[in-house]
């Protein structure tokens, strides 16, 4: 099935709870998610307190001070952002009346995001609506605000024809998807998906920043695209919970 958008949650669990939380993720709750028809995907990753300490300076108050322990995104095949957004909720809310929903967690962050554009390295010979599935080992998210409607054209197409082809030539980082708010006003998530070292991937990024600036392939047009959040998470392995998280 087609991906048509995702649903993105950003979660916070102490780490006593890191064995139980995630034990109910994977045996209860992405389970549930993946029954919907609605849903035809998902992803689970963490950012231990190494990733952490990558990350660039946060913009926005909900992901500030370490916060975004965990990201999961579901994947959603139904072309009616709306209807797959509304499912996604309901469950949701059927799980809390039925006290199945982990208590000790705290969602700072989720929305809903349109998918605006898919792109693979070049050695990766696979259909663009195939890219969503490709294996990866981690990810890095970008959430990016575009405040000015008359540069959101402009920004979209430097992203497609210069930024993403310029993260790909870096190793390890196997796809980049660019995504839009669904309902939302300006905002945009950019997900990285890495098949090799996520952490060593995501620092080269700022190795080669400055000469993407030099060569005036960077900062978006007029700057217009700022930077809220971004992060390096590695992949959560079902039953595998051998990191600390903090």
């Amino acid at each position: 099935m087609k991906v048509q958008g995702i649903g993105v949650g950003f979660i916070d669990v102490p780490q006593e709870h890191t064995d139980a939380y995630n034990r109910w993720y994977d045996q209860d709750h992405i389970p549930e998610n993946l029954a919907l028809p609605e849903i035809t995907g998902a992803g689970r990753y963490v950012a231990t307190p190494e990733y952490k300490a990558a990350r660039r300076p946060v913009a926005m108050e909900e992901l500030a001070d370490g916060a975004g322990t965990y990201c999961t995104i579901y994947l959603f095949g139904e072309p009616d952002l709306a209807k797959a957004a509304e499912s996604w909720h309901v469950l949701g809310n059927d799980l809390r009346k039925q006290r199945r929903m982990f208590r000790h967690g705290r969602v700072p962050y989720s929305k809903v995001y349109r998918l605006d554009k898919a792109l693979a390295r070049k050695d990766i010979p696979v259909a663009p609506e195939a890219i969503p599935f490709l294996g990866h080992q981690g990810i890095f998210v970008v959430l990016t605000e575009v405040a000015d409607a008359s540069r959101r054209a402009d920004v979209d197409r430097w992203y497609e024809e210069i930024h993403a082809p310029d993260i790909l030539e870096i190793p390890g980082i196997a796809a980049a998807i660019r995504f839009s708010q669904f309902e939302g006003d300006g905002r945009y998530m950019n997900l990285y998906l890495i098949d090799g070292d996520p952490l060593t991937a995501f620092r080269e990024i700022g190795q080669r920043s400055e000469g993407w600036v030099k060569r005036g392939r960077s900062p978006s047009p007029g700057n217009a695209s700022k930077v809220l959040f971004m992060s390096p998470y590695r992949s959560v392995n079902a039953m595998q919970y051998d990191f600390r998280v903090e």
